[in-house]
């Protein structure tokens, strides 16, 4: 795709933004009848007040020591007097050179403003104001770094009241040296000055350039700061040794220019700062047929074993390479690049004993139709969409197609150390992840059916997500693989029975009962869930066809549990019932091959008996041998805290012949992974692919060029001398107007379409309401002033409407039903040049769009103020430019000093994205955690486990001596000695609680049941609600019933 039009679109918007808060719209511009300092929202000195906003804490305080009266500290004011930046010269950098540049506007009488401008009389009243802009543009500065001495300052004139600071901080035993420069308006503001007065004293688009006469001439600043690391930062660190930061800012960003050789040449002020991301993509190093999904699943196993051998053989080249380029590094670097390329080898050999593996004739035709299937579905998809490509180019990544191949082993062996581990694939948003663990689940569905025929029947995935959104999003995508899996099932003849999907999402999307099913289609309300709907499948997930919500298309059999779905289209393959399961009791009763769930759904684990059919247990087949976490990131804080302790148990009901289910997990953003898997599977894991030696290059995943893949624009701005909201409201407005503006200029109207619709992301549910009255009064006042006013003669709009407020709320105030139709229906809806469609002028966010969302022609995003959390920017700025080059502003808050750190950083830090990610916290069997569900652990191990218990009504047939309850000690107490070993004892004494308080139970109970039903109360049962905090059993009836907020008790 040629993307040409829509990077030059972009330059357009970002110019107009420039002008817009920055400025200045011409070099000798006057601006009529508004304040200059209300007219641009950056870039201002301030005349220096004597209030207390001046006196927040200097940024450079770990530079050096500073006088009490810097200068470095009116900065950071909300009406600041100076800004400036740091850097360090080498040791033999003596002298630098500085140029500095500024504007200041004065008022002019309204006959020198019409002699300039050409307005008729009358066009202006009399008592107008004129202001006309003044360049200040002197003499390079140049300076000698030696005649100062560490802790002095040096200071130079730019004009009347501007003034140039050079403060050397200090001289390191290298020689080295750290500087700050910084511009200072030495105007001071009076109480009682005017307005004109005011604006006269400030300064406005300020510059600080510094260069050197002798290159190179800045090193790295960062190479001045001695911390402790761990690995995991000694690796990042090495990965992103190319990257060097020269300066940073105060009260303003800071940008640079570098050579070939990666060393800056010159460092500058900038205070609408901007960085272009460029999107990871599968490798191009690896060309061969054996990547076509049809040329695996038709070409015999020594041709595709031959062209799986030249793929390793690829990659190992890449390794030796990777070594050789390892003893460049620096010595610092050396223990990660040897621990790095060690995972790489690892990675190898598991691909060589995989290959081995599919001599096996049953692997091998398991992987032969997995590939088989995944053909099938993709084409089908294309066909659907009215795409077209040839069968050769049905094709497999070559990460996508390693990771397969990686995997099979763990289940033709699964008594292997594979096996055991969790395996975690690593790529970049929007890079296919989800491709590569559907073609492993299409194996492990095919493998245990010819392994074992019909007892391969049952649930063979579980495939768990945290959002029911995304649950139902990834359900569709699976739904046609399922598809296709069960036409080759009936056409091989393959044993079992049919192989299904179901959605196990809990009854706010879905209902739980075929009966209540069967109420809803018929148009009565479900009292319980009044978003529940059973008819969510709106199109044949094979053919494409529309399918009615009514009768006969969705059939409800009471009496055979099942809900059957129809497709309409007489010619498709499904038209005699499609393989899904979208109820509860149809789940529990069939079985479905591969579930799609939400990790809320497993709580119901431990409450109700029908889910041991998911487990296989009491049904004759097979428990589930593959896990996929998608979205490992999320399942973190409250809510992998108790996962982790549900997970306990869900690994021991999955357990068959001493094997434990396979755990594949995947994320675009995670730190500290090693901790978080040891604490939420108590396993070990391997990451794929594995770093080699370089962020940008891991074989299987490689940076592309901003030709190759669309890049992403990300564009900084933090407003002073003006409030948060009225900043969004310049932004939005701003960015609305030049997005309108391309339709002016004649691009095709695709390109027009991709910067659209403008998604706002809101960090507090709270600032999203604020922002919806905006985007209908004050965004749109603004956008008039714009056209009518600043813009009119520069960028005229003649053709456009005067209001474009049409807006979409996209948070989890929403149903579910709601949120998937304006995703997949709604949002799709395109800018026309006919105006024959009506698509939405902004979309309002809360963090609820940071996953799932996947909306190809969304390309612009304001983001209001920096999210809590790294991987939280990353994946909500993500779902904009994702399929065209996009464009993200981030606004900042000045009061934040969070907010102001990232923006004075902003190079540095959009440079290393990942390297910024936040390491998450999981803490299974903690004090609080017990509390909340280690009897959970321990009941849901005993039902399952002891047949004398599992029923509802068994509650009561418990024994302390009764025969395995020492088993689930023990499996408990290993699997807390894994986690974390500090807390055996701890844990040890809880078992010993609740099967004392359970016996207890027991004695004073007659009829004593799990939980409360409409024939038992509360009195007669085990299980207490959550909210019962002093009691031992209270139970959690979805993993979302964890407190926002906690108390601290502090223990004397």
């Amino acid at each position: 795709m040629d993307y040409r039009d829509y990077y030059e679109a972009r330059d357009i918007v970002t110019e107009i933004l420039k002008k817009d808060f920055l400025g200045p719209l011409s070099d000798d511009e006057i601006i009529c009848d508004e304040r200059p300092l209300d007219y641009y929202i950056v870039g201002k000195l301030y005349p220096q007040s004597s209030g207390a906003d001046i006196a927040l804490q200097s940024p450079t305080e770990d530079i050096g020591e500073l006088d009490n009266e810097d200068c470095i500290s009116l900065c950071n004011g909300r009406n600041p007097s100076s800004c400036g930046i740091s850097f360090s010269l080498l040791p033999n950098i003596s002298r630098i050179r500085v140029t500095v540049r500024a504007a200041r506007y004065k008022v002019i009488t309204i006959k020198e403003a019409q002699e300039t401008l050409g307005f008729p009389d009358g066009t202006y009243k009399d008592n107008s104001t004129f202001w006309k802009r003044e360049e200040i543009s002197p003499d390079d500065f140049d300076i000698d770094i030696d005649v100062l001495q560490p802790g002095s300052r040096k200071t130079y004139t730019v004009c009347d009241k501007l003034s140039l600071n050079v403060f050397l901080h200090k001289i390191y035993p290298d020689g080295s040296k750290t500087i700050t420069l910084s511009l200072v308006n030495e105007n001071k503001s009076k109480e009682s000055a005017r307005y004109i007065e005011e604006c006269e004293d400030a300064f406005f688009q300020p510059l600080i350039s510094v260069t050197s006469p002798t290159l190179p001439a800045f090193r790295d600043i960062r190479r001045n700061v001695q911390i402790n690391k761990d690995h995991e930062i000694e690796e990042l660190e090495m990965l992103y040794s190319k990257v060097r930061s020269f300066a940073s800012g105060h009260g303003c960003a800071v940008k640079w220019n570098t050579d070939e050789a990666g060393n800056a040449t010159e460092i500058k002020t900038d205070f609408l700062p901007t960085f272009e991301i460029k999107q990871m993509m599968p490798s191009t190093l690896f060309e061969h047929d054996v990547l076509s999904m049809k040329y695996l699943s038709e070409s015999s196993s020594e041709a595709v074993i031959n062209g799986l051998n030249e793929l390793t053989e690829k990659y190992e080249q890449w390794i030796e390479k990777q070594v050789i380029a390892s003893k460049e590094l620096a010595k610092e670097h050396q223990n990660a690049a040897a621990v790095n390329l060690s995972k790489c080898k690892q990675t190898l050999i598991r691909l060589k004993k995989a290959i081995k593996e599919l001599k096996n004739p049953i692997v091998f035709r398991a992987f032969s139709l997995a590939n088989k299937a995944m053909f099938m579905q993709r084409k089908q998809m294309l066909k659907n969409t009215g795409k077209f490509e040839s069968d050769e180019k049905i094709k497999w990544y070559p990460f996508q197609l390693a990771f397969i191949l990686q995997e099979t082993y763990s289940f033709a062996k699964p008594d292997s150390e594979e096996r055991k581990n969790v395996d975690l694939l690593w790529f970049p948003t929007g890079g296919g992840k989800t491709e590569a663990y559907l073609g492993i689940a299409a194996f492990v569905i095919f493998l245990r059916r010819l392994l074992y025929g019909d007892d391969g029947n049952g649930v063979a995935i579980l495939m768990r997500y945290t959002l029911r959104l995304l649950s139902f999003q990834q359900f569709e995508r699976a739904a046609a693989l399922i598809c296709a899996c069960e036409l080759i099932r009936r056409k091989e003849k393959i044993g079992g029975d049919e192989i299904g999907i179901g959605l196990w999402a809990g009854m706010d999307l879905t209902p739980n009962y075929i009966e209540k099913a069967k109420k809803i289609l018929n148009g009565e309300k479900d009292e319980d869930s009044e978003s529940s709907n059973p008819a969510q499948i709106k199109k044949c997930p094979w053919c494409g066809a529309e399918i009615p919500a009514q009768e006969p298309y969705y059939s409800c059999d009471i009496e055979n549990h099942r809900m059957h779905i129809y497709c309409s289209n007489s010619s498709c393959e499904f038209k005699t019932g499609l393989p899904i399961f979208l109820i509860d009791e149809e789940i529990y009763h069939y079985k479905p091959t591969y579930i799609v769930a939400t990790v809320d759904k497993f709580a119901q684990v431990a409450l109700n008996e029908s889910t041991a059919a998911i487990f296989g247990i009491g049904h004759g087949v097979r428990p589930p041998e593959l896990i996929i976490q998608d979205e490992l990131h999320l399942i973190s804080g409250p809510l992998g805290t108790i996962m982790g302790l549900y997970e306990a148990a869900i690994k021991k009901l999955c357990e068959k012949d001493g094997c434990y289910p396979k755990v594949i997990a995947s994320t675009a953003t995670i730190r500290n992974a090693n901790e978080q898997i040891k604490a939420l599977y108590a396993s070990g894991y391997t990451q794929f692919p594995p770093q080699g030696i370089d962020i940008d290059d891991s074989f299987f995943a490689q940076i592309s060029d901003k030709s190759q893949r669309p890049a992403r624009l990300y564009m900084g701005c933090m407003a002073i001398g003006t409030s948060p909201t009225t900043m969004m409201i310049r932004v939005m407005s701003a960015l609305l107007y030049a997005t309108r503006y391309l339709s002016e200029l004649e691009y095709d109207e695709k390109v027009i379409d991709s910067f659209w619709t403008i998604t706002g992301y809101f960090n507090t549910l709270r600032e999203l309401g604020g922002a919806i009255v905006r985007v209908v009064d004050d965004i749109q006042d603004r956008f008039i002033y714009l056209k009518n006013n600043k813009f009119k003669n520069l960028y005229p709009l003649n053709n456009c409407k005067n209001r474009y407020d049409r807006y979409k709320e996209l948070t989890s105030r929403e149903s579910s039903e709601n949120i998937g139709n304006v995703i997949q229906e709604e949002l799709k809806i395109a800018y026309t040049k006919d105006n024959t469609t009506n698509p939405f002028d902004f979309l309002l966010a809360s963090n609820m769009i940071s996953v799932g969302v996947d909306v190809g022609r969304l390309g612009a995003m304001v983001v209001v103020g920096q999210p809590k959390s790294t991987a939280e920017y990353i994946q909500a700025t993500s779902r904009v430019g994702r399929e065209t080059p996009g464009l993200v502003i981030t606004t900042y808050n000045q009061a934040k000093s969070r907010d102001r750190s990232h923006y004075e950083q902003f190079t540095q830090y959009h440079e290393t994205f990942y390297k910024h990610v936040e390491a998450t916290s999981v803490t299974p069997f903690s004090d609080r955690a017990r509390d909340r569900a280690l009897q959970a652990l321990y009941v849901i191990l005993c039902r399952y486990s002891i047949p004398e218990l599992l029923h509802d009504s068994s509650a009561v047939n418990f024994k302390k001596d009764i025969p395995g309850l020492i088993d689930i000690r023990n499996y408990i107490l290993n699997y807390v000695s894994w986690v974390d070993p500090g807390e055996v004892d701890n844990v040890k004494k809880e078992l010993d609680d609740i099967e004392n308080e359970w016996a207890r139970k027991v004695y004073r109970k007659e009829k004593l049941k799990y939980r409360k039903t409409k024939y038992a109360n509360y009195n007669d049962v085990l299980f207490d609600p959550d909210y019962d905090e002093g009691s031992r059993f209270r139970v959690l009836n979805t993993m979302r019933s964890v407190e926002t907020t906690i108390n601290v008790i502090t223990k004397e």
